[in-house]
């Protein structure tokens, strides 16, 4: 095995041990005595290289230069026989470790742990690593400055990890991780057994967790290590703890809260912030939209709790409470208590609770806010007493602490991560194995899950009322379904309270708690079809900032937690309001549309990584925008939103998008005679062909071709360019290259440097396509150095790719991966990621062909397909999932790679020859391999005739050909088979 693929494993800390670790295979070393293993240790922490008198200083100082000098060459010459070959690198001046091994030393990962303010997790795993002080219970003889510098850094290092566990100890006390504090005061009161606040501490922790046989256990051994160390007995606080445990055992603390109904999913967060507030404030409010699961996570807190507070945990409902004078009563039912002699409840409440120590929850109660004082009062009169209220709308009390609940994490747009990496899935998951007696969801299924989570942006009720759903309907058409109707999610729950059985009871009672001006914000509100700023709500709806803040500490409308300035209303809950509007249109639709457009139209067609950011978030606001002025022909609208609109798509990779967005626009304006329509067209017919639709886009070109006037110079060169690459898909190759020749003769004498750009790009691609290499590299070389000269670095891209792709073509390896990294750069760069995906392509065929490592090519096809699905790419998708193929056979899973060779042929357009033709030379290739030699024979033969092959796979197949000891018998006429 390779020196570089060694690591050695190191500690430091405790009985110090060197490990050769190779693969999963770990042996210890037999190292020298102890200078020699003392010199190795020294290296470790050192910066660097180490001078030969340094070490001669620290381990010889009684020694003559002579004497010195020849024992540290022994004991040199020992180090380097136990370790694995050129591990040290020694010299006449200096001594250090190589950089051909990797070095894995405990303390520097302690040391790497510890920095800035390290979270509990990683003190977890500083903890784990520190087995003992640093070299513990190793001596080197007759070394006293060696002996020095090991005090020196075990003292050091002691401290460090204390104070570490300071700031770790009160951070975990604060946000309640009791089980973590446990193990961390274990830790520390090992290290420092003499410390009685660590031990005070661990049994308060331990009290709290409800183990007071452990926590006994720990003030036993408490009182016999302070017997032993300071001949002590534990302090007066220490004792009184222990007799409240004695006590607490005989009298446990009352717990008077439901059972969890549901698993807790993704809360932790929550949890602990919720906790620190309650550290603070003796008032949280926990507010939010309803079916956020406000009431889980105050019960979940309640049962993690449940030993924390002396005098008990209770949960009072008041989910039916209409009156503020009915409040105490029902508090004093969930308390146990009972009227007597002539005193009021409230009386009898306020003495009860001045003595407690008590956690108190009050669920539901947004219609008793007028008992608000009352809760106030009790607060005063119980300094022990804490209280969480769930509520759709913060009391309004001063010492109040408002916490918004938030609903559970879900995928963006376009990803399909699997279901468990975020919380929403990781709910629908828990509910799918509770209510739906089908099997499990599979990888298959991630898109669909990811999609109805997004439909319902993580609302734990509707996921619950959605699992109930998939009992009597395939995930996919309950998907299809909820799209269409907010009716779908509907469920009859004997046991739950009525709003919660289905989403439109649940909004309609949200509904009726609103006063008339909060439901009129809402209904202005509702215009916004995604995200906006304050800025836009006061200039959309003419709301004041104060009117929307008050929604927004309701949770009716929400922060976006990844576009810090943005705010947003939950989808279903928009779909709802949107629903009262008696008219078919919003009143204010008209004034959206004018303000997002006339925004967009100040863009540059040249946009900017900086502006993607500012439009993508707007982008459904955009949508709902242009649609509304393709249905009322607001021409000069669209005509100055229309390049920067088209771009944006474009630049950012959203094809399929854009296409449907321009497509619905078309059909809304198709019986129309306008000059922008043409343009409309040709815009529709770029973001098609990206797309991968080539005969749709096709039919859009000539039809803007057929609108645009002979004057309209920028318009038919535009469109020329986009029908040019069209035929050069559609492998009509002759078609392709008149029109593109055209478009540069046309531009360059016209000087429209853009247009003159995109058809030299377009032509070197139908020239390297069609094999004319020797005319392609100086259309690049032209055509790069015109982009350097006006600053076009998306021109730079498309350059680099086809310079690659040249190189490729001509077996110029070395120039080959130099011009695609120069692609990824432009990519990162501009936001481009089209040159990102075209990049990842050309490196996974230029692996492929010069007969690089599988893995490799896997990857590199792998992340070409991710771009190309999320940008709706299919006839790059295809081409990717080729090369994947290919890898996938050569490393032997002939059945996978069959599947992904089946799947990218299934899914590509008919129409799309050249990818086509691309897949089943490497079909035939795969053939070969595998010994069905006729078979290849005829694959390859049908492509190298075919007359929509492109250049570079004619010559594989041609290639291929004269490698196979067979001549092909099939027609050209009919594709051979190509599956199994």
């Amino acid at each position: 095995m390779a020196a570089s693929t060694l690591r050695l494993r190191v500690r430091l800390l405790g009985w110090p041990q060197v490990f050769l670790v190779e693969g999963d295979e770990e042996r210890p070393l037999d190292l020298p005595g102890n200078k020699p293993q003392a010199i190795l240790y020294y290296l470790l922490m050192a910066p660097g290289p180490v001078s030969r008198d340094t070490l001669m200083w620290l381990f010889w100082p009684e020694s003559d230069m002579h004497r010195a000098r020849t024992s540290l060459r022994n004991a040199l010459y020992q180090l380097q026989k136990s370790l694995p070959p050129e591990a040290l690198e020694v010299n006449r001046q200096s001594v250090a470790l190589s950089s051909r091994y990797r070095w894995e030393v405990d303390v520097r990962q302690v040391q790497d742990l510890l920095q800035d303010s390290p979270t509990l997790d990683r003190l977890r795993q500083a903890v784990a690593l520190y087995r003992g002080d640093f070299l513990e219970g190793f001596h080197v003889a007759d070394a006293p400055e060696f002996a020095h510098w090991q005090t020196s850094m075990a003292q050091q290092l002691r401290v460090q990890m204390l104070e570490a566990l300071d700031r770790g100890l009160r951070d975990g006390l604060a946000r309640g991780r009791w089980r973590d504090v446990e193990a961390l005061l274990r830790f520390a009161v090992a290290l420092e057994p003499w410390r009685e606040d660590f031990y005070y501490t661990l049994i308060q922790v331990l009290m709290w967790q409800g183990k007071y046989t452990a926590a006994l256990k720990v003030y036993q051994q408490c009182c016999a290590r302070l017997q032993e160390e300071w001949q002590a007995d534990p302090g007066p606080e220490l004792e009184a703890l222990v007799a409240h445990i004695h006590h607490r055992r005989r009298h446990p603390p009352a717990f008077r809260v439901p059972d969890l109904p549901l698993p807790l999913i993704d809360r932790e967060e929550d949890l602990e912030a919720l906790c620190a507030l309650l550290q603070e404030y003796r008032l949280v409010t926990l507010v939010g939209p309803n079916g956020v699961g406000k009431t889980m996570l105050a019960l979940a807190f309640a049962h993690h709790h449940r030993h924390r507070f002396a005098d008990g945990v209770y949960f009072v409902s008041l989910e039916d409470v209409r009156d503020a004078d009915a409040v105490p009563a029902v508090v004093a039912m969930g308390l146990g208590l009972t009227s007597e002699g002539d005193a009021s409840l409230q009386q009898i409440l306020t003495a009860h609770l001045s003595s407690r120590e008590m956690l108190l929850i009050l669920d539901n109660m947004e219609h008793a806010r007028g008992a608000a004082p009352l809760l106030a009062a009790w607060l005063r009169a119980s300094p022990g007493l804490r209280v969480v209220v769930t509520s759709q709308e913060p009391l309004g009390l001063r010492h109040e602490r408002v916490y918004t609940v938030r609903p559970l994490s879900y995928p963006s747009e376009y990803q399909a991560p699997p279901p468990e990496t975020y919380g929403a899935g990781r709910l629908l998951l828990a509910l799918w194995k509770r209510f739906v007696p089908a099997p499990e969801p599979g990888p298959e299924d991630a898109g669909a899950i990811a999609q109805l989570c997004r439909l319902l942006e993580g609302l734990p009720l509707a996921l619950e009322l959605a699992a109930m759903q998939l009992r009597h309907r395939p995930l996919a058409r309950l998907v299809a379904d909820l799209e269409r109707d907010l009716d779908v999610l509907q469920a009859a729950w004997p046991q739950a309270p009525a709003r919660h059985r289905s989403l439109r009871t649940l909004f309609e009672h949200l509904w009726a708690s609103l006063i008339a001006d909060e439901q009129a914000a809402l209904l202005q509100l509702s215009v916004f079809a995604g995200p906006f700023t304050l800025e836009e709500a006061q200039e959309v709806t003419g709301l004041s900032s104060v009117e929307v803040h008050r929604l927004v500490t309701r949770g009716l409308v929400q922060p976006v937690l990844d576009w810090p300035q943005g705010f947003h209303l939950h989808r279903v809950l928009r779909t709802y309001i949107r629903e009262k509007w008696p008219e078919a249109e919003h009143p204010r639709a008209a004034r959206h549309a004018h303000v997002f457009l006339t925004w967009l139209g100040r863009f540059p067609e040249e946009l900017s990584p900086a502006d993607l950011q500012r439009l993508y978030p707007r982008r459904r606001n955009l949508e709902a925008a242009w649609l509304w002025a393709a249905r009322h022909r607001a021409w000069a609208l669209l005509e100055q939103a229309l390049d920067p609109w088209q771009a944006f798509f474009e630049v950012q990779g959203l094809y399929a998008e854009g296409a449907r967005v321009f497509a619905e626009a078309l059909r809304l304006l198709a019986q129309e005679d306008h000059p922008l329509l043409g343009h409309l067209y040709a815009r529709g017919a770029a973001l098609s062909f990206r797309h991968g639709h080539l005969r749709e886009a096709l039919r859009l070109a000539q039809e803007a071709l057929g609108r645009l006037p002979e004057d309209d110079l920028d318009g038919r060169l535009f469109t020329q360019n986009v029908l040019g690459v069209i035929y050069l898909h559609l492998g009509e190759f002759p078609q392709a290259m008149a029109v593109l020749e055209e478009v540069v003769r046309r531009s360059q004498a016209a000087g429209r440097t853009y247009e003159h750009i995109k058809g030299l790009i377009n032509l070197s691609s139908a020239y390297l396509r069609t094999g004319r290499y020797r005319e392609v590299r100086p259309l690049l070389e032209q055509g790069l150095a015109l982009c350097q000269q006006v600053g076009d670095r998306p021109g730079e891209g498309f350059f680099h790719l086809h310079l690659g792709n040249l190189a490729l073509l001509e077996q110029r390896w070395d120039e080959v991966e130099p011009h695609l990294r120069a692609a990824l750069a432009v990519a990162q760069e501009t936001g481009w990621r089209h040159f990102e995906m075209h990049a990842w392509v050309g490196l996974a065929a230029a692996w492929a062909l010069q007969n690089g490592p599988s893995k490799d090519i896997a990857e590199a096809a792998r992340r070409a397909v991710d771009l190309a699905r999320e940008m709706g790419d299919g006839v790059t998708e295809a081409r990717a999932l080729g090369w994947l193929a290919w890898a996938q056979h050569r490393e032997g899973d002939h059945a996978t790679a069959w599947r992904t060779l089946t799947q990218a042929l299934d899914d590509l357009e008919e129409e799309a020859k050249p990818t086509r033709m691309h897949l089943m030379a490497i079909a035939a290739y795969m053939w070969a391999l595998q010994g069905a030699v006729d078979r290849a024979a005829a694959l390859a033969h049908y492509v190298a005739q075919h007359p929509a092959t492109e250049a570079p796979t004619r010559e594989r197949a041609r290639m291929l050909l004269a490698m196979l000891p067979v001549s092909p018998s099939s027609s050209t006429d009919e594709p051979p088979p190509v599956w199994p």
